[in-house]
């Protein structure tokens, strides 16, 4: 009998924007590369200069380094713009190593957004590793989400 790998808690953070739910599916798919922090957080580190999404199920999520190489970091498996995103994640790994991250922009009102955002599927990705990704991810999303996306969705 195989050993089995038991799945990490699913990481789930929430933010409040100040913007119409549109407005802030538009901020996070289109200006990703606006917020997302690419020399820290990619594939190209500090020769990354562009990251970002075709905006459609099967679209890539992707980046760009400086001399025109791109890497892969997922597939959008849900697009409903203003409502609903989901993609899978496998940043550094074969697409078939896939995590899910999954937002839902809920409008609390016509002028404020809370967008929930979940990253499970570790264990898929990362095998007997997965509690030690969770928490990785745990920490970063804080920063990319939390506290970059969190910036962009609200400047003027």
């Amino acid at each position: 009998m195989a050993d089995t790998i038991s799945e990490p808690p699913i990481v789930e953070k929430e933010i409040t924007v100040n913007r119409p739910a549109a407005e802030v599916f538009r901020r996070f798919t289109q200006d990703m590369h606006l917020w997302w922090p690419l020399a820290s957080h990619s594939i190209f580190g500090a020769d990354a200069v562009w990251c970002g999404m075709e905006p459609r199920v099967g679209g890539r999520v992707y980046e760009r380094a400086r001399d025109g190489r791109e890497s892969q970091w997922g597939e959008i498996i849900v697009w409903e713009p203003g409502r609903c995103l989901a993609y899978t994640w496998h940043v550094g790994r074969e697409a078939r190593f896939s995590s899910e991250v999954e937002l839902h922009f809920d409008a609390v009102s016509a002028s404020v957004t809370r967008v929930r955002l979940t990253h499970g599927k570790f264990a898929h990705m990362a095998g007997a590793d997965a509690g030690k990704l969770r928490e990785n991810y745990n920490n970063g999303w804080d920063l990319v989400f939390g506290t970059r996306f969190l910036a962009h969705a609200n400047a003027v």
